[in-house]
């Protein structure tokens, strides 16, 4: 995962288990957290998210490959803001993780760019002219 995320010009610090996970994440602000709920050292992992989550706001992403409608609430419940069950496909990690930097960031994404009496729309994939109303 940290590879692709990488080659997508997103930064990623990996931690290998949840002692080092919460250290990285009380560190400083990340947009994003991954976490997953399956790595070693992760007594309490809930407890981990809560912690982090009122130092930092980070937007909370669940790996797991624990898909049971019980599991999913309950990481849901303990702090988590999404939960993607494995396997999963990049593409839609990827989209989850747009999807909550836009929620938790609005005034950064910016979807209309102007240049002179030029504007684009970045959703739409549209160009239109100030000048012409186009």
């Amino acid at each position: 995962m940290v590879g692709p995320a990488r080659e997508r010009n997103h930064i990623v610090d990996h931690a290998s288990d949840g002692d080092e996970g919460l250290t990285l994440a009380l560190s400083g602000p990340f947009d994003v957290l991954i976490v997953d709920r399956m790595l070693p050292k992760r007594e309490r992992p809930f407890r981990r998210l809560d912690i982090a989550g009122r130092k930092y706001p980070h937007a909370r992403t669940l790996l797991s490959a624990l898909g049971e409608v019980d599991d999913r609430i309950m990481g849901l419940k303990a702090g988590g803001d999404d939960y993607l069950t494995k396997p999963y496909a990049f593409a839609e990690l990827l989209a989850r993780i747009e999807v909550l930097v836009r929620r938790s960031n609005p005034e950064q994404v910016r979807t209309r760019l102007t240049v002179g009496d030029l504007e684009v729309d970045l959703l739409a994939r549209k160009v239109s002219s100030r000048r012409s109303g186009n």
